[in-house]
Protein backbone atom coordinates (compact mmCIF):
# COMPACT_ATOMS: atom_id res chain seq x y z
CA UNK A 1 0.00 0.00 0.00
CA UNK A 2 0.96 3.31 -0.81
CA UNK A 3 0.28 6.98 0.69
CA UNK A 4 0.84 10.19 -1.04
CA UNK A 5 1.41 13.21 0.98
CA UNK A 6 2.85 16.71 -0.03
CA UNK A 7 6.30 16.00 0.91
CA UNK A 8 6.66 12.20 0.80
CA UNK A 9 5.57 8.25 -0.29
CA UNK A 10 4.90 6.07 2.03
CA UNK A 11 4.77 2.38 1.55
CA UNK A 12 3.94 -0.38 3.41
CA UNK A 13 5.95 -3.15 2.30
CA UNK A 14 5.13 -6.98 2.23
CA UNK A 15 6.99 -7.98 4.56
CA UNK A 16 5.47 -5.37 6.89
CA UNK A 17 8.37 -2.69 7.15
CA UNK A 18 7.88 0.96 5.81
CA UNK A 19 9.68 3.11 3.36
CA UNK A 20 9.56 6.55 3.06
CA UNK A 21 10.84 8.82 0.21
CA UNK A 22 11.25 12.81 0.83
CA UNK A 23 9.38 14.35 -2.16
CA UNK A 24 11.82 16.58 -4.48
CA UNK A 25 11.49 20.32 -4.22
CA UNK A 26 9.40 20.56 -1.23
CA UNK A 27 10.51 22.27 1.91
CA UNK A 28 9.89 20.88 4.97
CA UNK A 29 7.59 22.18 7.57
CA UNK A 30 6.43 21.16 11.14
CA UNK A 31 2.53 20.95 9.41
CA UNK A 32 4.29 18.68 6.46
CA UNK A 33 6.26 16.58 9.15
CA UNK A 34 3.26 16.28 10.50
CA UNK A 35 1.16 14.75 8.03
CA UNK A 36 3.47 12.83 7.34
CA UNK A 37 4.06 11.03 10.52
CA UNK A 38 0.38 10.81 10.88
CA UNK A 39 -0.06 9.32 7.19
CA UNK A 40 2.89 6.92 9.24
CA UNK A 41 0.69 5.75 11.50
CA UNK A 42 -2.43 4.93 9.47
CA UNK A 43 0.10 3.21 7.04
CA UNK A 44 1.70 1.34 9.69
CA UNK A 45 -1.07 -0.59 11.57
CA UNK A 46 -0.71 -3.40 14.00
CA UNK A 47 2.46 -4.93 15.14
CA UNK A 48 6.31 -3.90 15.50
CA UNK A 49 8.09 -2.55 12.20
CA UNK A 50 11.39 -1.06 10.25
CA UNK A 51 10.91 2.21 8.72
CA UNK A 52 13.51 3.68 5.46
CA UNK A 53 13.72 7.15 5.32
CA UNK A 54 15.35 8.37 1.99
CA UNK A 55 15.77 12.32 1.72
CA UNK A 56 16.72 13.74 -1.30
CA UNK A 57 19.87 14.96 -1.84
CA UNK A 58 19.15 18.73 -1.20
CA UNK A 59 16.11 19.16 1.74
CA UNK A 60 15.19 22.84 2.14
CA UNK A 61 13.53 23.23 5.74
CA UNK A 62 11.95 25.10 8.26
CA UNK A 63 14.37 25.54 10.94
CA UNK A 64 11.47 24.52 13.38
CA UNK A 65 11.74 20.81 11.84
CA UNK A 66 14.79 20.04 13.60
CA UNK A 67 14.05 21.94 17.14
CA UNK A 68 10.63 19.93 17.69
CA UNK A 69 10.66 16.17 18.68
CA UNK A 70 7.78 14.32 16.06
CA UNK A 71 7.96 12.06 17.72
CA UNK A 72 6.21 12.99 21.13
CA UNK A 73 2.91 12.16 21.46
CA UNK A 74 2.61 9.73 18.46
CA UNK A 75 3.29 6.67 20.12
CA UNK A 76 5.53 5.23 17.38
CA UNK A 77 7.97 3.37 19.64
CA UNK A 78 5.73 1.14 20.41
CA UNK A 79 5.48 -0.25 16.67
CA UNK A 80 8.70 1.04 15.37
CA UNK A 81 12.07 -1.55 16.15
CA UNK A 82 14.57 0.67 14.09
CA UNK A 83 15.05 3.72 11.12
CA UNK A 84 17.48 3.90 8.88
CA UNK A 85 18.34 7.19 7.01
CA UNK A 86 19.69 7.07 3.24
CA UNK A 87 20.66 10.50 3.56
CA UNK A 88 22.22 11.07 0.23
CA UNK A 89 24.76 13.75 1.54
CA UNK A 90 26.94 15.03 4.38
CA UNK A 91 24.66 17.83 4.90
CA UNK A 92 21.35 15.95 5.44
CA UNK A 93 23.65 12.64 7.57
CA UNK A 94 24.73 15.99 10.06
CA UNK A 95 21.18 17.10 10.35
CA UNK A 96 19.47 13.96 10.85
CA UNK A 97 22.03 13.16 13.41
CA UNK A 98 21.73 16.70 15.22
CA UNK A 99 18.39 16.17 15.69
CA UNK A 100 18.29 12.51 17.14
CA UNK A 101 21.15 14.32 19.38
CA UNK A 102 18.40 16.26 20.37
CA UNK A 103 15.96 13.75 20.79
CA UNK A 104 16.53 10.58 21.18
CA UNK A 105 14.77 7.64 20.77
CA UNK A 106 13.89 3.93 22.37
CA UNK A 107 14.29 2.28 19.11
CA UNK A 108 17.95 2.30 16.94
CA UNK A 109 18.53 5.07 14.50
CA UNK A 110 21.17 4.95 11.95
CA UNK A 111 22.35 7.56 9.23
CA UNK A 112 24.06 6.49 6.34
CA UNK A 113 24.54 7.98 2.57
CA UNK A 114 23.17 5.38 0.47
CA UNK A 115 19.90 3.16 0.02
CA UNK A 116 22.19 0.15 0.16
CA UNK A 117 24.06 0.79 3.11
CA UNK A 118 21.21 1.57 4.80
CA UNK A 119 19.25 -1.56 4.01
CA UNK A 120 21.83 -3.58 4.97
CA UNK A 121 22.02 -2.40 8.31
CA UNK A 122 17.89 -2.63 8.37
CA UNK A 123 18.39 -6.33 7.59
CA UNK A 124 20.38 -7.13 10.51
CA UNK A 125 17.42 -5.47 13.07
CA UNK A 126 14.94 -7.58 14.27
CA UNK A 127 11.84 -7.13 16.03
CA UNK A 128 11.54 -7.54 19.23
CA UNK A 129 9.78 -11.09 20.48
CA UNK A 130 6.64 -11.17 21.52
CA UNK A 131 6.26 -11.00 25.14
CA UNK A 132 2.40 -12.61 26.94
Amino acid sequence: MIVQTEAAELERLPDGNLEMRFKKNVKLTLDRIHEILDARVKLGGEGSYSVLVTLPEEVDFDVNVLTNDHYRDRELHKCTYAVAWDAQSSMNEQLVEIFYRYFPQPFPVKVFRTEQEARAWLGTMHPPAKTD
